[in-house]
């Protein structure tokens, strides 16, 4: 659940649809972070109708973390491996890492959604 006024971040959000849902349907400040231009520039032009909502283009690897409260991904595998020590030094105690279909390797989940018929969703909490 996002509260009014908290930063949630997609990591590579793509054409930016999680990010543009969020922004309609809750007060939480929403950010896209994607590598790919073509992407990037569709999901930024569809976002400009919602002042809660910033996409960037970039490299998720130099993009710090430090100021968000939720973190959202649904990447490769492998790159969640490459992720994991930059969000344990970056994130701060109480945020939230949701990631979709995989787990994050070596880390425990706080919660797991395992509805039948659907993929994984993992939910880490930063002590």
């Amino acid at each position: 659940q996002l509260k009014k006024g908290e930063r949630f971040i997609e990591l590579g959000c793509g054409t930016g649809r999680v990010c543009r849902y969020l922004a309609k349907h809750t007060e939480a400040n929403t950010f896209g972070i994607e590598l790919s231009f073509l992407q990037w520039i569709v999901a930024y032009l569809l976002s400009l109708r919602w002042k809660n909502t910033e996409i960037y283009l970039g490299d998720v690897f130099n993009h710090d973390f430090s100021s968000y409260d939720v973190i959202y991904m649904f990447l490769m595998p492998e790159t969640y491996k490459k992720l994991r020590d930059k969000l344990s030094s970056e994130l701060q105690p109480g945020s939230r890492v949701i990631s979709y279909v995989w787990p994050i390797p070596d880390w425990t989940p706080s919660f797991v959604d395992r509805t039948e018929g659907t993929p994984d969703i993992y939910l880490y909490i930063k002590k």
